[in-house]
């Protein structure tokens, strides 16, 4: 931090004397900080000044009806991020130290080691802005897998062991004319099956082999009609409780793809309470004397396995090779911190950062280290969690039968799945940078576009008919299609996914259908006027010229 650059620093600085706040203010800025600093020695101060947010809490020196562990308890209680630094008196005891951390301090400087202050806020408001950028990133990728899972032409619901809807999408709706009101009101998936027997088979071969796939099954409608639908299902396990996951595509409206979908949450073990620090004392050869914990189930092992035996004795060999390099570090340059190992525990795997700091003088033979560690599995779930998000959201792009396409606001192209590319007999790297109207100009469809990007509501469309300009004989195809729009935080639409499906063999045979349909009633005309020979002349001349074409 540069001294001829000073930073900026909103601080609230608890002490008992105004004039021992002043001599902290002093430090900071000797540490390359600007404070704008405020001070409190009694409660009603403290509160109201936390009406304005600081960006750090300094705690020193407070009265004795103001305790630093109530100041923690107010910043918990109010769900706030604010960094808390204790200053303490130089007696503070190693337990009071691990007592402070335990209870949400960032960090506890002794008032001897005000030089030590100005790296001990830095290091507290990196860890906030951190955690705040990690969350930030995972409410988008969140928001981003649900507006595809919104924006595919495919059925997806979950299922509880009771039969009961518990989320599905638009797309589960649109073949059999129902509401969201209308299925809940349903109440078991049972009533949807237009033929008991059929879903009695379906169960036999969920039960039997834990999974349907591409079964053809007829559902109702809402109008008392029925249709065709293939169905895959499939279990999925959520925080330890069992799903089912059905995925349903209307076959009486398009060829059957080999497209399966299937959603898999990524939080099953997520977020779990943290747990408070668990401290050891060490010797120079890693063996363990002493430990502080506030439970003893909160061990990897219990207490009689560990004490007195070496750290590679007691734990995986991954995570003793990292805590023996901790140590070394230790030992050599007085601290280390920030290393990072797994340990596989009764609530799962857990993650810890180590910290470490040398007791006595490092030339000695007996030299013991104190080591920190503290659990950061909330931290690793995150970063987890956001990359798991990415990796299906990759997936599903990169491998689903559907055509899917990425562009922003202006209709110009991001990325698109293989799928997509390969309908036009190009690569994915082809579309990229183009605009979606330069290659098919289509005046109607960029109207609709546009509509979206203006709206913010999705379009639909169904059998839509497209001629490609470049390429006449293709002739005229058929499309089913899904514009969805994508907002930002303040609700502005920034991109578009479309989702489409070749659905052109599908409308010719209705096409060819409606002509034959034609040509039979013509020939029943014919056969009740065969006995007026100037109607029946007429009519054949009719037949002939429809031969002819």
């Amino acid at each position: 931090m540069s001294a001829l650059t000073p930073v900026p620093l909103n601080v609230l600085i608890v002490s008992a004397h105004l004039e021992r706040a002043k001599e902290i203010a002093e430090a900071l800025e000797q540490a390359g900080y600007a404070p704008n600093w405020r001070h409190a020695n009694a409660k009603t101060q403290y509160l109201e000044q936390l009406s304005t947010p600081p960006d750090i809490v300094l705690v020193e020196r407070a009265p004795p009806a103001f305790q630093p562990r109530w100041a923690l308890d107010v910043l918990r209680e109010r769900r706030s991020r604010i960094p808390l630094i204790l200053i303490a008196e130089e007696e503070v005891s190693i337990e009071q130290v691990v007592a402070y951390i335990k209870g949400g301090a960032a960090d506890c400087v002794r008032q001897s080691e005000l030089a030590r202050l100005g790296p001990a806020i830095e290091s507290a408001l990196n860890q906030q802005t951190t955690s705040q950028r990690q969350t930030r990133l995972l409410r988008r990728q969140l928001k981003l897998f649900q507006t595809i899972i919104e924006s595919i032409p495919v059925g997806v619901g979950l299922i509880n062991d009771e039969g009961k809807f518990l989320a599905f999408n638009e797309s589960m709706l649109q073949p059999g004319g129902y509401t969201r009101q209308d299925i809940q009101a349903l109440g078991n998936v049972a009533n949807l099956y237009a033929n008991p027997e059929d879903r009695e088979q379906l169960l036999t071969i969920f039960q039997t082999q834990g999974v349907v796939r591409q079964q053809a099954i007829e559902f109702r409608r809402k109008d008392g009609g029925s249709y065709t639908a293939e169905i895959n299902l499939a279990n999925v396990q959520i925080e330890g409780e069992n799903y089912v996951l059905a995925i349903v595509q209307d076959i009486t409206h398009r060829l059957q793809t080999d497209r399966k979908l299937k959603e898999t949450h990524q939080r099953l073990n997520a977020i779990l309470n943290s747990l408070p620090d668990l401290v050891f004392v060490v010797t120079r050869e890693g063996r363990i004397e002493e430990y502080y914990a506030p439970h003893d189930d909160f061990l990897y092992v219990p207490p009689g396995d560990f004490l007195g035996k070496t750290v590679s004795e007691v734990l995986p060999t991954p995570a003793a090779a990292i805590i023996r390099d901790a140590i070394e570090e230790a030992l050599t340059q007085g601290r280390s911190a920030g290393a990072v190992y797994p340990l596989e525990s009764t609530q799962g795997m857990r993650w810890y950062e180590l910290s470490a700091a040398v007791m006595g003088e490092t030339s000695q033979s007996n030299d013991r280290v104190v080591a920190i560690a503290r659990d950061i599995t909330r931290r690793v779930q995150a970063e987890t969690a956001e990359r798991k998000t990415h990796e299906l959201l990759e997936t599903i792009f990169a491998n689903t039968h559907l055509m899917l396409a990425y562009m922003d606001r202006e209709f110009n192209f991001i990325r698109v799945n293989r799928a997509y590319a390969q309908a036009d007999e190009h690569t994915p790297d082809f579309f990229v940078g183009k605009n979606h109207f330069d290659l098919y100009p289509n005046d109607e469809n960029r109207a609709i576009f546009q509509r979206v990007v203006e709206s913010g509501e999705p379009y639909f469309a169904y059998a839509r008919p497209f001629e490609y300009h470049d390429r006449p004989e293709r002739g005229t195809t058929y499309w089913d299609w899904s514009l969805v729009p994508i907002k930002d935080e303040q609700g502005s639409v920034t991109h578009l996914i479309l989702g489409v499906v070749d659905v052109t063999p599908r409308q010719i045979a209705a096409n060819q259908l409606k002509e034959r349909e034609r040509f039979i009633l013509l020939l029943n005309k014919i056969t009740r006027a065969a006995s007026h020979a100037l109607e029946l002349q007429t009519m054949l001349q009719t037949l002939a010229d429809h031969l002819g074409e």
